[in-house]
């Protein structure tokens, strides 16, 4: 992604300017030579350029959540050197649609910063793993529900309506 040759790390905003003021002195004082660009949805936009270490901002023109099948151009076109990934816990549980998202930008390095600031590198294998097994949990829960209402619903359903 030269620009004039400088190394860039991509930013994505996922998480409040409160915490986005304790992470961005971190991603400096861990890559102290790059340019730092934020990617953030449009309501963010001023808010972003107004950081001094912050040296592009790019709209998210979509609403909702970031998605990586509607990353703007601006982000797919270039090869960064570092994506870093902020979540407002300590795992990044909840956060899988952002890390997701990091992932598919082109880039050296992924990392995830928590919100103790701790900068950990974001595995794909540790993601899809996260994923499967959420989604094993959602099938059981839907699973153990259906059987434990439905003897209700058949019990209730055999039984006669008032007036009928």
């Amino acid at each position: 992604m030269n620009k004039e040759n400088k190394k860039w790390c991509l930013l994505i905003r996922s998480v409040p300017f409160q915490q986005l003021d304790k992470i961005v002195p971190k991603v400096k004082e861990k890559f102290p030579e790059v340019q730092l660009a934020v990617l953030t949805h449009r309501h963010g936009v001023e808010m972003a350029s107004k950081y001094q270490e912050v040296d592009e901002v790019i709209p998210y023109l979509e609403t909702g959540s970031f998605d990586r099948s509607r990353l703007p151009e601006a982000v797919r076109s270039r090869s960064w050197d570092a994506v870093i990934a902020p979540v407002a816990n300590e795992s990044g549980s909840g956060f899988h649609n952002v890390l997701h998202c990091a992932l598919a930008v082109p880039a050296k390095q992924h990392w995830m910063v928590n919100l103790p600031g701790e900068m950990t590198p974001i595995q794909s294998s540790k993601i899809l793993w996260q994923t499967l097994r959420n989604g094993f949990y959602a099938f059981v829960a839907v699973l153990a529900a259906s059987v434990l209402w439905l003897p209700w619903v058949v019990a209730f359903s055999l039984y006669p309506r008032r007036g009928e």
